[in-house]
């Protein structure tokens, strides 16, 4: 089950495992788009807002933080 918005993305996850350029390009957008969703400025769309949170629970599993 994927919950949006996820818990804290600018909690230090994205920051020490990838960069927003690489996010964005993973996921088809661009940096400035990664940016919002991590301010809260904006939502990523549908099919990319699974594949971020997925993303984002990939990513705090293997840092060691979860929600």
């Amino acid at each position: 089950m994927f919950h949006w918005p996820p818990a804290s993305p600018q909690g230090g996850i994205l920051k020490r495992s990838v960069s927003q350029a690489q996010i964005a390009q993973a996921l088809g957008t661009r940096r400035e788009a990664v940016s919002g969703w991590e301010a809260g400025r904006t939502e990523p769309r549908p099919p990319q807002r699974a594949v971020y949170a997925r993303l984002l629970e990939k990513l705090g599993s293997r840092t060691g933080c979860s929600r």
